[in-house]
């Protein structure tokens, strides 16, 4: 990658302030993180995953002197331990944040003509596997990656701010992957009625997969030595689109494993363990575009020592949802050495 790609980069960034439903989707990722965030540091207690929370005061939410007035314990709670003030405000804000999402998502899909409620067969219309096969595929399965990887970080971030509510780790840990999978099944119902589109089966089932991997996570810990995570680098593929979410040949999807959990003791002791190995896939085009791999080495941030406080590790979670600008090799269609791979 030459310093014109860098730079091209760098401009597309600075272009979101140009782009108001780009600053919309980003806007949104902020405050979704941001609340799940504050969460960490209101409350004293661990990431859900792997940890065996016990409540301070016996009633499944942790007390805390410094919360702002909004977020104040001294709100009436029921017996359950439940904020009421934070459920209301939670509850409220879901509200806000569900209709301000419709905004860029409107423009990208709903403009088209409408029908009656309908299923997807693929992109032939009259044809196809339900959206499962191969044939039937117009983004190369780059969408239904994209509904997988949202509604896992839809489920991760609603879990932790239901904990935050005052649910226990065990409700919370459903309440979040059944928020998400309601959230994105609302969209497959409107695009059921659109006439180029239509209730995809496979989307469904790619929601429905991300939204409970959580929960399948805790209860199969291996699987938690593979992560995916996503990089996008503007391909300005399609030209004049609202938002950059159908740059689908922009995107790649990463699967990165760690590798440290599967050597030898001898070798263990030896190899880092934040150093992952990831396999990222993508497209050459927007539309029938032909399949890329590629291999490169990753990052697991919340495998490096920089502290472990909550808000820290948090914020080291946040970063693994993405895969950071290194060197890569692609492996097919053909062979080719990046030295920096956004």
């Amino acid at each position: 990658m030459n310093f014109n790609h860098v730079q091209r980069f760098v401009h597309y960034l600075r272009s979101i302030r140009k782009a108001p439903n780009d600053r919309i989707l980003v806007g949104l990722l902020l405050f979704i993180f941001s609340s799940a965030a504050y969460s960490q540091t209101s409350e004293k207690f661990p990431l859900l995953r792997g940890y065996s929370y016990q409540c301070c005061d016996g009633s499944g939410a942790s007390l805390s002197e410094n919360d702002s007035a909004i977020f104040s314990d001294s709100a009436v709670r029921h017996t359950s331990g439940i904020h009421r003030n934070r459920l209301l405000f939670s509850s409220a804000a879901l509200v806000v944040v569900n209709w301000a999402a419709y905004q860029p998502f409107k423009q990208t899909w709903w403009e088209e003509e409408r029908t009656s409620f309908h299923f997807y067969r693929g992109w032939r219309r009259t044809q196809g596997y339900w959206d499962f096969a191969p044939g039937d595929q117009l983004y190369g399965y780059m969408d239904k990656l994209g509904h997988y990887y949202s509604a896992r970080l839809l489920a991760e971030q609603f879990t932790l701010l239901s904990r935050w509510i005052g649910f226990s780790q065990r409700s919370s840990q459903w309440i979040g992957p059944i928020i998400s999978s309601v959230l994105l099944l609302e969209i497959e119902i409107y695009d059921g009625f659109f006439k180029d589109w239509g209730f995809s089966l496979a989307d469904f089932a790619a929601n429905e997969l991300g939204a409970f991997m959580p929960l399948m996570e805790n209860k199969f810990p291996w699987m938690n030595n593979f992560r995916m995570k996503f990089s996008y680098y503007p391909s300005r593929q399609p030209q004049n689109e609202p938002t950059f979410i159908k740059d689908y040949a922009g995107m790649t999807f990463w699967l990165s494993w760690n590798v440290h959990s599967a050597l030898p003791k001898k070798i263990k002791k030896k190899y880092p363990p934040w150093l992952n190995l990831t396999v990222g896939y993508s497209i050459d085009q927007q539309t029938h575009g032909q399949a890329e791999w590629y291999i490169a080495p990753d990052i697991d941030w919340e495998k490096l020592p920089l502290g472990n406080t909550p808000t820290l590790n948090y914020f080291k979670r946040a970063l693994n949802y993405l895969r950071f600008p290194f060197f890569a090799l692609k492996i097919t269609p053909e062979t080719k050495f990046y030295f920096v791979y956004f």
